[in-house]
């Protein structure tokens, strides 16, 4: 990375480039220039930081309302009556972008829509059901959350639109217990007319829903509620058609429509030679490697920033490069670590025109989109200094291929015809697992309870000399008797080792990231992310 300019006599950056920088919509020279600016202008440093501040108040700001984005097909029947609703089109990617010009309209729309879409409603829907019921007030609660949960079918549909994390915004900080937006008494009651339309399975289904988000001791409480924030927001944003095409889709495919509409608007918010690349692709593979590292990309972008905001002081100086990438002997033992762990070479990374299913290194580890964000975000590091967001992927994977040592001598079992006579391999479980190491031999063991021969290293001699030197020079005595009750089972033996280190905060070669565990977590776990 090289070193900070000297800071400029004056003010270049407005608070508009500010903003435009902070939403990602500068071209790829100005975003430099601004980012070149604020390195040296500590003043700017501090103004980008108020502005990321007042951004993410706006996650406070009331939700598109009920007649724009709140149950399922009944109210797109109400769209054309909504002032506005078909000229709010603007897309949304991960995280929300909102434009400071745009908000206090958008407020204005919001308060407007929830008054006339519940008369509109009323009039285009036929009565179901009793209404003269008095609302009690876990039902008054709920109307509060209600615009939340449009197009949501229950925790089910949630959890599986977390997992696209499409729609996390990725805000730091406790949404759990966020107050809901205020409402005035007009606007809840016409929020609760609304919801007496709904068929009475309709109405149960959103009582569940909403009693479930507001049980602190749901696991995942705090990643679902930033996805259904940031899922209200898009949905409420699509034009007309689009949602209509969302909401009217039955719940079984609600997901599939969901992710094609995000990617065809997705695909219109690139960049036009971005867009040519994919339209000018040669296949559908090459299309999918070019949409995953624009995506990677992307993401990796919003990571640095979420890193960067949290460590500002720390790392707001461009020419410092953080922890464990400032050395470069660690440097190059990450690097090991990589082909060790992954079975790629990082330094020779496929290009997208050589990368397709059937020409993915042997033994790789990676699916075809981590292959191609790892050399994307391993560029981005090494070429524009982008080190934060490199670190979280590097640690993202590592949580989600975890691995065990290799044999000091031969081969690691990954291969039917190396799994000692007399044993089952089990077919066809195993079949996608051969050349992986260790998910072919761990699946093996699994259908093998009692080998006669372990299916991997499990004594310090069987380690290689790094792994071995760690067990009998870095551990204790007291460390090495705590694993003697695993000796010789694998994979016990190693799986134990690898929960000692962690535990002692010390790093195994080859198969954990080097440096100390806990300083990985503290500087590269991404909020809400597993």
């Amino acid at each position: 990375m090289t070193p900070a300019p000297d800071p400029p006599d004056d003010d270049l950056v407005s608070d508009e480039d500010l903003v435009a920088y902070l939403d990602g919509e500068l071209p790829p020279d100005d975003e430099r220039a601004v980012e070149d600016h604020l390195a040296a202008d500590a003043a700017a440093r501090a103004r980008a930081d108020e502005l990321k501040r007042t951004y993410d108040l706006l996650d406070f700001l009331p939700r598109p309302a009920p007649s724009e984005s709140f149950a399922t097909r009944t109210l797109t029947a109400v769209m054309p009556l909504v002032p506005g609703s078909a000229s709010r089109s603007q897309f949304t990617p991960a995280r929300p972008r909102r434009r400071w010009a745009e908000v206090a309209a958008w407020v204005a729309a919001v308060v407007a829509a929830v008054a006339l879409g519940g008369s509109a409603h009323r009039l285009v829907v036929p009565p179901v059901g009793k209404r003269d019921e008095p609302p009690t007030a876990d039902d008054y609660k709920l109307m509060a959350r209600l615009p939340l949960y449009a197009g949501v079918d229950d925790l089910d549909f949630l959890r599986a639109l977390e997992k696209t994390d499409l729609f996390d915004t990725g805000v730091a900080g406790d949404h759990s217990d966020r107050p809901a937006p205020p409402m005035s008494d007009d606007e809840r009651d016409a929020l609760l007319a609304q919801f007496r339309t709904f068929p009475p399975a309709r109405q149960q289904q959103l009582r569940t829903l909403h009693q479930a988000l507001a049980d602190p001791a749901l696991p995942d409480r705090e990643p679902l509620l930033r996805t259904l924030e940031g899922y209200a927001v898009w949905l409420g944003r699509l034009p007309a058609a689009e949602r209509r095409r969302v909401l009217d889709a039955p719940p079984a495919d609600r997901l599939d429509a969901v992710r094609s509409a995000y990617s065809r608007q997705w695909r219109e918010t690139l960049p036009k030679a971005k867009q040519a690349a994919i339209k000018d692709a040669a296949d559908s593979e090459e299309r999918a490697a070019l949409v995953a590292v624009y995506r990677g990309q992307e993401h990796g972008r919003r990571d640095e920033w979420e890193l960067a905001a949290r460590r500002w002081k720390q790392f707001g100086d461009k020419g410092h490069t953080p922890w464990p990438f400032d050395d470069p002997e660690r440097v190059r033992q990450i690097d090991e670590y990589i082909q060790s762990a992954f079975g790629v070479n990082p330094k020779n990374l496929p290009t997208l025109e050589r990368e397709r299913k059937n020409d993915l290194p042997p033994g790789c580890r990676l699916t075809r989109e981590e292959l191609v964000t790892l050399r994307s975000h391993r560029e981005a590091a090494t070429q524009e200094g982008y080190w934060l967001s490199y670190g979280a992927f590097l640690l993202r994977l590592t949580e989600q291929h975890p691995t065990l040592p290799k044999p000091k001598s031969g081969k690691p079992i990954v291969e039917p015809n190396q799994v000692p006579a007399g044993h089952t391999v089990p077919f066809p479980r195993a079949r996608p697992l051969i050349g992986k190491w260790p998910e072919f031999a761990m699946e093996v063991a699994r259908a093998n309870p009692n080998p006669k021969t372990p299916f991997g290293p499990c004594r310090p001699d069987e380690f290689t000399d790094p792994v071995r030197k760690f067990v009998l020079e870095t551990l204790t005595d007291a460390d090495r008797k705590r694993l003697e009750p695993a000796l010789g089972k694998w994979p016990q033996y190693p799986q134990r080792l690898i929960e000692l280190a962690r535990s002692q905060n010390l790093s195994v070669p080859e198969v954990m990231l080097p440096g100390e565990p806990k300083r990985w977590q503290e500087m590269y776990q991404l909020s809400g992310k597993k």
